[in-house]
């Protein structure tokens, strides 16, 4: 990945599992990013219901890039283990350019999560797409407006524009570092945790933002 511009400031963003309801994991980030002010396009699917939280859903990411009429930048995916790796071949399929693994029971859980989270691995690589996660908290650009997070810490307080970045391995430990630094005055403009970090890794996500001239 050569800048951060499809996984803090995508133009359309699909989001697998949604939710119509902004409590649950596929609703919160919905629900963060129209509070947000998000102005990019943000594309529910779930073929179960016609609209998400007041938005068109669709069946699957290749129906929502069709109506979209152009490749989806990222994606956020909130669905049981089980499915993600065929998810993330659909996305892929389908030109998305990097997906946000929300889901858990991979590595970190068993030997069989283990089996899925490699053959995670071995998509990215054949096919390209970048992934952060799986089992990751998500990210955020306050300047941008794209909560791609689950985290109740948005809920306390949404972030505000500014020029330092986390990059956290643990969700929880990203969530509190930007929370602590809000009550003391600094604005964290971005983050990005990395959960078991099957492609992405905090060493890439730091060389990114010091490359980033939003991030001082």
């Amino acid at each position: 990945m050569s800048t951060l511009d499809d996984l803090l400031n995508p133009k359309a963003v699909a989001v697998i599992g949604a939710s119509d309801s902004p409590n649950r994991i596929g609703g919160r980030p919905i629900s963060y990013m129209k509070m947000a002010g998000y102005t990019g396009r943000i594309l529910p699917i779930n073929p179960k219901r016609e609209t998400i939280q007041d938005l068109p859903a669709y069946r699957t990411v290749a129906e929502a890039r069709e109506a979209y009429g152009a490749d989806i930048d990222c994606a956020i995916i909130a669905i049981p283990a089980a499915a993600v790796p065929q998810a993330v071949r659909d996305c892929a399929a389908a030109g998305v350019h990097a997906c946000i693994i929300f889901s858990s029971g991979f590595a970190e859980a068993d030997a069989a999560g283990s089996v899925l989270q490699d053959e995670l691995v071995a998509i990215s690589k054949d096919t390209g797409i970048r992934i952060v996660g799986p089992n990751c908290l998500g990210v955020f650009d306050a300047n941008s407006g794209f909560m791609a997070a689950f985290t109740t810490t948005l809920e306390r307080g949404a972030p505000k524009p500014g020029t330092v970045s986390v990059v956290s391995q643990s969700g929880a430990y990203g969530s509190h570092i930007y929370f602590v630094a809000r009550l003391r005055g600094l604005n964290v403009g971005k983050m990005i945790t990395t959960g078991n970090e099957c492609d992405l890794d905090v060493a890439e996500c730091i060389e990114l933002f010091a490359q980033d001239r939003e991030t001082k």
